[in-house]
């Protein structure tokens, strides 16, 4: 494994047409899901978009790191695990019961997804074909956004 930053990357040694095999990008603090956007946030800026930009803006930083990079176009798979923080408003008991449990409040998990993908291949992400996104209750190691990505790009029949 290897610090960049806040970041923990983890990437199997194995490249596919230059790029890492599977690739683990741990985004750190609250997960934010893609809020709908209008012409009128250009000069008019909503709090929940400046806030989803400077998580883009973080998200991409990170990713760049691990090389994802739009160099190819590779078949992925992307796994999204997002890890809530719970409310201090629970009690200590709730918080025990909740903890590692499915998080089933708003934000939606598609909404979880298009921001993730938007962040990581903003120009591009339809190499993304198989999708998966999990919302769960922090697991004691704080709020965050596990993205896996796996390259199946095949060369020559071999994978």
């Amino acid at each position: 494994m290897q610090e960049v930053g806040l970041v923990q990357l983890r990437a199997k040694r194995t490249l596919v047409m230059g790029i890492p095999r599977t690739s683990v990008i741990v985004i750190p603090g609250k997960p934010i899901a893609k809020p709908r956007m209008t012409q009128r946030d250009r000069w008019m800026k909503r709090p929940a978009v400046v806030a989803y930009w400077a998580w883009a803006n973080h998200a991409r930083e990170l990713a760049d790191a691990v090389q994802l990079g739009e160099k190819v176009a590779p078949t992925l798979t992307v796994g999204i695990n997002a890890f809530f923080g719970l409310p201090s408003s629970y009690s200590a008991a709730k918080k025990r019961k909740l903890y590692g449990q499915p998080h089933t409040l708003r934000p939606d998990a598609d909404n979880i997804a298009k921001a993730v993908l938007d962040a990581l291949w903003p120009k591009n992400d339809s190499a993304v074909y198989d999708l998966r996104i999990v919302k769960l209750w922090d697991d004691r190691q704080g709020p965050r956004v596990e993205v896996t990505v796996t390259n199946t790009t095949t060369l020559g029949g071999a994978s």
